[in-house]
């Protein structure tokens, strides 16, 4: 590859950012609160518009629900687009209500497995709204310790109502997941395969 195709890529290059970076975070263990960070999505997205003036490559930013709930989504997405950048993903929490100790999608009871459906299907209007046509989901699905319950449940139980919660998805819309096995230590991610998306 030549230097001016590579320089060519490097200017298409688009990062997006999460809204939860610009405001007060930490590890797993503790937020650590700075002067001066962002309190509100209307302030993350300031905040947000002002890195990609800098940068010029982060042209959306990500937005983390119920973190970033407002009561009016056209009006975000008309001032996100006043400070020249745009809504990206819509990431539903699945992972910060304490029922989804065991799981959100994949947890062994129904009603709790109700309950992370609902909030996707939230987050997918939410994204109608504003714009976007990316879900993007987080699972930290999965046990502490062996034996808090079986990966059998959980996987038959979430394969059947993740099939029949597709229907939600409008086919403009794309949904990525990720899972991450490290904040489970003892087991493996109960995320089902197959099925759309």
């Amino acid at each position: 590859m030549t230097e001016a195709a590579t320089l060519e890529r490097l200017a298409a290059l688009e990062i997006e950012t999460p809204s939860w970076g610009y405001g007060n975070s930490g590890t797993r263990f503790h937020v650590f609160p700075w002067p001066g960070a962002a309190r509100t999505v209307w302030e993350r997205i300031d905040d947000a518009a002002l890195v990609h003036r800098l940068t010029g490559c982060c042209p959306s930013v990500a937005l983390h629900i119920p973190w970033d709930q407002v009561d009016d989504w056209p009006a975000l997405s008309d001032y996100t687009s006043g400070q020249g950048v745009r809504i990206g993903a819509i990431n539903p929490n699945l992972f910060g209500d304490d029922a989804y100790r065991l799981g959100s999608l994949c947890h062994p009871e129904k009603r709790v497995r109700k309950q992370a459906l609902d909030h996707c299907r939230e987050c997918v209007e939410i994204a109608q709204q504003v714009g976007s046509t990316i879900i993007s989901l987080w699972l930290a699905d999965g046990t502490n310790y062996p034996g808090q319950t079986t990966c059998a449940t959980g996987m038959y139980g979430s394969r059947q109502d993740w099939m029949s919660s597709t229907a939600c998805f409008p086919p403009t819309c794309a949904c990525s997941s990720s899972t991450s096995s490290s904040n489970r230590a003892s087991t493996a991610p109960t995320f089902p395969t197959g099925g759309r998306p």
